[in-house]
């Protein structure tokens, strides 16, 4: 397969930034001269999408395997923050290491293609700092959910103590899907008095799998479920709880115990935008859904590994596991797994769920498996990993 570039699900965020303009950053292909104060310099910062040069499957895909990668450009960044951190030890100025000395708000560029855009920060203090770029924060929650991303609750504390969580479902059912969050380091960044100080390049790295589920409905009667159905949904469970992400600093990240994605969850078409590829091919698989989530998974660890329930609507007439007469009425019904095989950051795992025995109506529990076959590959967006599992 080809080497694309990194790429993403667009996901919308909600909440605004404020962007005064003495804390904001301007695009320096203005070329506007930059005031600075005393005691204070300007930062001139590079930023672009990193590229993997073997961005290809791990495997050769087989006749029927997905090739879809969502694309990326900078309509994917919907908020970017950059954190200067204590690097001097020296100069505590704060008291302590690894405390954030200042935060500035990096603007969008208006430009949404993949090309390095040069910024300009004004009037950053003086000092030796380690650099961080975090994308899309506001989606997910800091300390413990209490509050979101800002300046102001981000300067003064140390590094180690900031913290993403999940957020939960409207119906406190599980969480929604995190945000696409990307991330950046230096760890060398000297400030100067009256200068405008230049940073190395910044590569913005995605910190965010897809957990991709197709469905094979074709035996055992289960034609006769629906999967587009309002009600139908997936879980996965057994989410990795702290997940520091993976740029060298220690944002960690709650995930909590499932995701739960509903509404609209599965598609029987292939993507006509947003994606580079395709995900059916041939007569097997019918049905797929893209959930965007943390990395995690385990391919021996028990307690690390995911449990994948998925969720749909048997109509009249459906007999299910277990059970000797038809269905009277149109009711829910699941299928579950575990799913032995973990996911990095950036990476696409895809699961084919054959569908070979009949459903349940009874909501498994975390733990309880049997009756769901899993054959799983593995590929990037960067890779996709694919599994096959009966169910």
């Amino acid at each position: 397969m080809k080497v694309i570039k990194k790429s993403v699900l667009s996901i919308l965020m909600v909440v605004a930034i404020s962007t005064a303009t003495f804390m904001s950053c301007t695009n320096s292909d203005t070329n506007v001269p930059q005031e600075v104060d005393s005691n204070k310099g300007g930062v001139r910062i590079s930023l672009g999408f990193g590229d993997d040069s073997d961005a290809t499957r791990t495997d050769t895909p087989t006749d029927g395997e997905s090739t879809a990668r969502p694309t990326t450009d900078w309509d994917n960044i919907k908020q970017l923050m950059i954190l200067f951190v204590q690097n001097d030890p020296d100069d505590l100025r704060g008291g302590y290491p690894n405390e954030v000395i200042a935060a500035r708000y990096i603007d969008i560029p208006e430009s949404k293609n993949t090309n390095t855009h040069n910024m300009v920060l004004p009037t950053v203090p003086i000092g030796k700092y380690r650099a961080y770029i975090i994308s899309n924060y506001n989606e997910a929650n800091i300390f413990n959910g209490k509050a979101i991303w800002d300046l102001g609750n981000v300067v003064g504390r140390s590094i180690n103590d900031l913290t993403l969580s999940l957020v939960n479902n409207a119906d406190a059912n599980g969480f929604t899907s995190p945000a696409e969050i990307f991330s950046a380091y230096n760890a060398d960044v000297t400030i100067k008095e009256n200068k405008e100080n230049i940073i190395p390049f910044f590569t913005l790295k995605r910190e965010v799998s897809i957990f991709r589920t197709r469905i094979n409905k074709s035996k055992n009667g289960n034609d006769l479920v629906d999967f587009k159905h309002a009600k139908a949904s997936i879980y996965i469970r057994k989410v990795v709880k702290d997940y520091s992400l993976g740029t060298k600093h220690n944002f960690t990240v709650t995930a909590g115990d499932f995701i739960k994605k509903e509404q609209n969850v599965f598609s029987s078409v292939n993507p006509t935008s947003g994606y580079t590829g395709t995900v059916l091919k041939g007569d097997d698989y019918t049905l797929w859904s893209d959930v965007l989530m943390f990395p995690g998974g385990s391919g021996s660890e028990g307690a690390k590994k995911f449990d994948l329930v998925l969720c749909g609507m048997a109509k009249a007439g459906y007999i299910p596991l277990g059970e000797d007469k038809p269905l009277d009425k149109e009711t829910l019904i699941y299928w579950n797994a575990q799913v032995a095989q973990s996911i990095g950051a950036n990476e696409i795992l895809e699961v084919n769920c054959l569908l070979e025995q009949s459903g349940s109506t009874t909501l498994p529990d975390v733990g309880t498996f049997g009756n769901l076959e899993l054959d799983i590959k593995i590929a990037k967006w960067g890779n996709i990993k694919s599994i096959n599992i009966e169910m």
